[in-house]
């Protein structure tokens, strides 16, 4: 029967317990007297912690209500994957206090990519960080652009 959940102690509204027997569903509405699934919020919720499975790219564990195939999962240990579409979008992995972040898809970059002293650098450079600070290296002398063959004798290095 549908039935406002009571305690002894207390009469809260808030609480209702879906519990039809005769189709075998036993639901928990907190702030909704429609529960649609096993507990359902409807609300702002906070807690110390949720222990969840991992998920997949396909399925992830953490994934959204009109988006199922779209979230964030647990691919191994020590590892996030973002996934979009059903595809893993972005890993981000940590080993022994070494974080790789590994885009799967293209990258858009709407902007400046800037290192730890907020410097873009100048065309031809490639930037690195090393322990004293970032530096900016020269690109190897076989380099050539990735998105139109051209090498790197036909850019002008520029100082900034």
């Amino acid at each position: 029967s549908d039935t406002p959940l009571k305690d002894a102690n207390e009469n809260n509204a808030q609480l209702f317990w879906l519990n039809d027997t005769s189709n075998n569903i036993y639901r928990l509405g907190v702030g909704t007297i429609a529960p649609s699934h096993k507990l359902h919020v409807a609300g702002a919720i906070r807690t110390e912690g949720i222990l969840n499975s991992n998920g997949t790219f396909g399925e992830p564990a953490y994934r959204f209500s009109g988006d199922t195939n779209t979230g964030v999962f647990r691919p191994a240990a020590d590892q996030i994957g973002l996934s979009v579409g059903g595809i893993e979008a972005i890993n981000i992995s940590e080993l022994t206090n070494n974080t790789k972040v590994t885009i799967n898809e293209t990258l858009e970059l709407n902007g400046n990519l800037l290192d730890e002293i907020d410097s873009a650098g100048t065309v031809g450079q490639v930037l690195t960080a090393t322990a004293t600070g970032t530096k900016w290296e020269d690109v190897p002398e076989d380099w050539e652009c990735p998105d139109c063959g051209i090498s790197k004798f036909d850019f002008d290095l520029m100082e900034g």
